[in-house]
């Protein structure tokens, strides 16, 4: 039977010339006869399938395959049609459908309606075709990500469903080494998207959040030729110590443990102190300064930065940079956009080769439009970077306005993106950026949104309707290396035609970690439950990593205290704190001064780079009763719990949210030291933010306390930008033949190996 060389039609298979139904092309799409008996139905056609005799409800579906099949009942042969469900969402645009990932099935013939006009790709309204459907991308909900089709398959949901299952099925695996002369072979398993054999080093998942999983080596892999798969798989593994929590060092221990399969979340790479390595490009590698044997046949080389030239990436509302600190190991921003004069000066002399446009974005982007002003052109950047003002949604503003800078920024942003037309654009913003609200916030050009709506729906409908793919999530900078606990909510897009990134795996435990919730209503028509998803293997808020604590980050600064009435002296030195009047600026603290002891930790000695003193180790002057809540939090018995903005952090968890003041008493969550009497200094805030010691902060001491707050962390971003580098530039790269011109002709070729317009 020859099931691609056929149709249906009037209950029977007939031969037809059948297209390639990998090559979705609307030009070669199939019509249709309307009618229920009489209907045409081809390999890519649009179909309604019926209910069952129970149900009315009717269904959408792509046709896949066609294919026939015995009736189970009696000795006839009954036509069948293999689909790949479809649906509407409040995310499209008009008449856009979406084919569901991972939901295809097998369904009777009998049961299709109709088939439907439609086409693929952007739908273009032509005159007597304003009704007709189209599709352009497939979405899963769960979670949230809206992609281009899978071309290399015949149906992209089955093509789905087996890489799932991958991931949670093992199948033994037989392996040929042929290092010498007479070849040897050993057995593995082949699970979770990689291949285990004996003498590989995995890591181990350690079953609770903020714990750091566990590095251990493969003793024996059980032989299970003949079986098609492995269940109730036992591995007996030798167990790794870590010889400082954070520092790359293993050593062998004599413990030796039997552990079920699925604790194992990974490989863990056991690489030299001399390679070249970056814990963002592979976070399953662990540096080790001793060598140890392992499986001859994984040989996996990490990727290094700098493997591929750097590419012009331009950002959007940069702050104080820390989107530029994240993204220069892998990209070279060429331009960076801020309307405030203060953020503009940090960059200059921080970032001298790079272009500052001290502006409006929504004035640049006009005179872009025209053909005019400092912009690049279209085509000419291959990522786009924006932090847009949050205010309007960021659940710290109690006060929030119809007139904040709201969604006209936010139109402004992605207006800019499609004008741009990037490869790739990454969006940042705080988790109340999902939230849904209807009270006269969404305006835009003079017109209200009627109904409840949130930031983040408006800006995927905008995305869409560029012929953009994302994901979207809300990650913790925590789980990325960060002493800090910042959840922001991230967009990764990239341009229909080429490789949608995946969100990176996080490297770093985290024991206040919390999932992406979503409403399902704002993607599925007709739905009200809540999803919920995190990123990452394992038990959510473990990782490869140790978490970084606040004494792990600041531990090597030097003491210092307030004077603060009532409150102990001691050998440490004091400063005054009080603000008097307006008697010009006032800082507490070291303004030069040698650090308190060597690096302790690998954090510190990253951030410290080769600098010799610190020279921001002060914070901004402090009111009476500020200085009353610093003494009121050392007085309090421990029994007692004080008010958030009121509380000393607790050096062995992380930092809270940093806020644009550093002050205690107003929105800020654990803004008090936790052993010495005083607020934070500007060289600590630095640290938890993850920005080097000798970056320079311009403006006033207040200046430098809201640039940081408002800042992007470092860690996080160059989780992502590593992510983006490593998925879709050294890629490409490769598999243009590693052209030394990459960084002049990427655009120019990117067609061939994945960019379309």
């Amino acid at each position: 039977m020859r099931s691609e060389m056929s149709m249906f039609h009037n209950g029977k298979m007939v031969p037809t010339e059948s297209p390639d139904i990998a090559q979705e092309n609307s030009d070669a799409r199939m019509t249709a006869e309307q009618g229920c008996r009489n209907t045409r139905v081809r390999v890519r056609d649009v179909v309604i399938i019926r209910g069952s005799d129970t149900s009315r409800r009717t269904r959408l579906a792509l046709v896949r395959r066609l294919f026939q099949k015995p009736s189970p009942t009696s000795v006839s042969i009954r036509q069948y049609l293999h689909v790949h469900w479809m649906s509407e969402s409040p995310l499209g645009l008009r008449n856009e459908l979406f084919l569901l990932e991972g939901q295809c099935a097998d369904v009777p013939a009998r049961l299709v309606s109709e088939s439907i006009p439609y086409t693929f790709g952007r739908h273009k309204a032509k005159a007597g075709r304003v009704n007709e459907r189209f599709y352009r991308f497939v979405l899963s909900t769960s979670p949230l990500v809206i992609r281009d089709p899978r071309t290399d398959v015949r149906c992209d949901a089955c093509s789905a469903k087996v890489q799932l299952r991958e991931q949670t099925h093992a199948k033994p695996l037989t392996v040929d080494l042929s290092l010498s002369e007479a070849p040897t072979q050993t057995q593995g398993l082949s699970y979770r998207a990689f291949d285990l054999h004996r003498h590989d080093f995995v890591f181990l998942d350690s079953g609770a959040a903020g714990q750091e999983w566990t590095i251990g080596q493969i003793l024996n892999c059980p032989d299970l030729r003949g079986e098609t798969e492995a269940v109730n798989v036992i591995l007996r593994v030798k167990i790794f110590s870590r010889r400082k929590k954070d520092e790359p060092q293993v050593l062998s221990t004599n413990e030796i443990r039997d552990v079920r399969l699925e604790t194992v979340v990974g490989k863990c790479r056991i690489i030299s102190p001399e390679t070249d390595f970056d814990p963002h490009l592979d976070p399953f590698g662990i540096q080790c300064d001793k060598a140890i044997s392992h499986c001859r046949s994984c040989k996996i080389k990490p990727v290094a930065p700098g493997a591929a030239p750097r590419l012009p990436c331009m950002d959007l509302y940069t702050g104080g940079g820390g989107t530029i600190l994240g993204a220069r190991p892998y990209f070279n921003p060429i331009t960076a956009i801020d309307n405030d004069e203060t953020s503009c000066q940090t960059l200059s002399q921080n970032f001298p080769e790079m272009k500052v446009e001290g502006a409006k974005v929504a004035d640049l982007h006009h005179e872009a439009q025209y053909k005019r002003g400092p912009l690049p052109k279209k085509g000419s950047i291959f990522m786009l970077t924006a932090c847009p003002p949050c205010q309007s949604h960021s659940g710290a503003n109690l006060h929030k306005s119809a007139t904040d800078y709201g969604p006209n920024e936010l139109f402004v942003t992605f207006s800019e993106c499609a004008r741009l037309r990037p490869d790739i654009f990454v969006f940042e913003n705080v988790p109340g950026f999902l939230s849904h609200r209807d009270d006269g916030t969404f305006v835009v050009d003079g017109i209200k949104s009627s109904g409840k709506r949130s930031f983040a729906q408006m800006a995927i409908e905008l995305l869409i309707e560029s012929g953009y793919q994302f994901r979207l999530a809300v990650l913790d900078s925590r789980s990325y290396g960060s002493p800090q606990n910042r959840r922001r909510c991230f967009i990764l897009a990239a341009r229909s035609g080429v490789t949608l990134p995946s969100f990176p795996q996080p490297t770093h435990a985290n024991p206040g970690v919390r999932s992406t919730k979503l409403s399902s209503s704002m993607m599925m028509a007709g739905e009200s439950r809540e999803t919920k998803y995190h990123i990452g293997r394992g038990t959510p808020g473990t990782g490869p990593y140790p978490a970084v604590t606040v004494r792990d980050a600041i531990g090597d600064l030097p003491p210092f205290h307030f004077r603060i009435s009532g409150m102990p002296h001691s050998r440490v030195p004091t400063f005054d704190a009080m603000r008097h009047g307006h008697r010009g600026e006032m800082k507490a603290g070291f303004g030069h001064t040698a650090y308190a002891s060597d690096p302790l930790t690998r954090y510190q000695r990253e951030l410290r780079g080769d600098n010799r003193v610190i020279v921001d180790h002060f914070t901004p002057p402090r009111s009476a009763s500020e200085l009353q809540l610093i003494r009121q939090a050392f007085e309090a018995p421990q029994a007692v719990v004080v008010e958030g903005n009121a509380r000393r952090v607790d050096p062995n968890g992380g930092f809270y949210t940093l806020m644009t003041s550093s002050a205690p008493g107003h929105k800020n969550t654990g803004p008090i030291h936790y052993s010495q009497h005083r607020t934070f200094t500007i060289a600590e805030r630095k640290r938890a933010q993850g920005v080097p010691d000798g970056y320079k902060l311009a403006g006033t001491v207040f200046e430098q306390d809201r640039q940081l707050g408002n800042m992007v962390d470092v860690n996080i971003g160059k989780a992502i930008y590593g992510s983006i580098y490593k998925e879709v530039v050294v890629s490409r790269w490769e598999a243009m033949g590693r052209p030394a011109d990459f960084a002049d002709v990427w655009r120019e070729k990117s067609r061939s190996y994945g960019g379309n317009e």
